[in-house]
């Protein structure tokens, strides 16, 4: 699945002034849709090369295909894709092959990077970010580049939801019983966050937030670990209502579903991130990098999937404008705990959530 949403002109939206005040940033240039700085000259040293990414399933493969195809052209390599189903699936699979690695740059989270160990990650050489003038503030990491944003919510069908959602407590109204999609603590550990801050804990105290979920699963009808699996529920009326990124909402315009998308407080702003695995294509992983924040390949696969681009010169997608979260309404989580305890957070979510259902 490929979106094929316009945007026209360029202008300042709401959705990218989310993401610049939140980091203190003042200004944004109009969007550029041409291929200017879609490649680099010199090329030729990379012919013949294949170049293995490691990324999400679920559609991002199709809607990397014109940005891959570009890159392809441009240095005269073959770009191969494997699938992961999570990000600590990923790690996973990256760990088992530490000595003779098959992937070469890595589609991941922040929270998982810093759950890597040494040797796995090779340094961002920023030498090589070629639009770094044009990215967003904290965009760049020692191990990894920010690809995009993007808002975290619910979207729900409107043709299968009798009441209209407005907030999180909706979530747990008995006319959703059966109908709601949620992910697990391993696919997304904000959803569980946002549980235990409506329940009165935090990320520093997430038992509220386990309590919350379990008065929550009468109206699961789905926990899911891969973003495709939510998609497809709610195209196939198996689900009305579905917690998650913006794409499912435009999976749904785009497959003609009525559909509503919004982001109640508190609100966590998500991002996904590339990184470069030591394995002795370093250099062409940076040019691919490079090459996934100019603004063609910002364009063609980050705001037509709709999230929001680190590339200041693109906008993001006009559809984005209603569903983006108020500034004082973003929940900012403390990254550092969340990786301390993510992992005994993922434990506890299959013993009492997956097991005790």
């Amino acid at each position: 699945m490929k979106m094929s949403f316009v945007r026209k002109g360029s202008r300042r939206i709401l959705a990218c002034m989310v993401v610049l005040g939140l980091f203190g940033f003042v200004s944004i240039a109009g969007a550029s849709g041409g291929k200017e700085n879609a490649g680099a000259t010199g090329a030729d040293k990379y012919k013949g090369q294949t170049l293995t990414l490691l990324m999400w399933g679920s559609g991002w493969d199709e809607s990397m295909q014109a940005a891959a195809a570009e890159f392809e052209k441009e240095f005269g390599v073959t770009i191969r894709n494997e699938s992961q189903e999570n990000a600590s699936d990923g790690l996973i699979k990256l760990q088992a092959e530490m000595s003779k690695p098959t992937v070469d740059v890595w589609f991941t989270t922040p929270s998982v990077v810093a759950r890597c160990p040494a040797g796995l990650l090779a340094d961002i050489d920023q030498s090589r970010l070629t639009d770094k003038q044009d990215l967003m503030p904290k965009t760049i990491g020692k191990n990894y580049v920010t690809a995009y944003y993007y808002p975290f919510g619910i979207t729900y069908r409107t043709d299968m939801v009798t009441k209209p959602i407005t907030k999180w407590e909706d979530l747990w109204d008995p006319s959703l019983k059966g109908k709601v999609s949620i992910p697990s603590a391993g696919a997304s550990y904000e959803f569980l966050v946002v549980a235990a801050y409506l329940g009165g804990g935090s990320e520093f105290n997430i038992d509220p937030g386990f309590a919350k979920i379990k008065k929550l699963m009468p109206n699961v009808g789905n926990i899911y670990d891969s973003d495709e699996t939510p998609r497809q529920l709610l195209a196939q009326g198996e689900i009305a209502v579905a917690v998650g990124g913006a794409d499912y909402y435009g999976f749904m315009v785009e497959s003609g579903v009525p559909a509503k998308f919004l982001t109640p407080k508190p609100a966590p702003l998500e991002y996904d991130v590339l990184t470069v695995i030591k394995g002795g294509k370093e250099a062409l992983a940076h040019e691919f990098i490079n090459f996934m924040v100019h603004p063609f390949a910002q364009q063609k696969t980050v705001v037509e999937w709709k999230c929001i681009p680190v590339n200041t010169k693109v906008a993001p997608a006009k559809e984005l404008e209603a569903a983006v979260p108020k500034l004082d309404d973003l929940l900012v989580l403390d990254i550092n705990t969340v990786n301390a305890h993510q992992p005994e957070w993922m434990d506890r979510w299959n013993r009492e959530i997956v097991i005790g259902k």
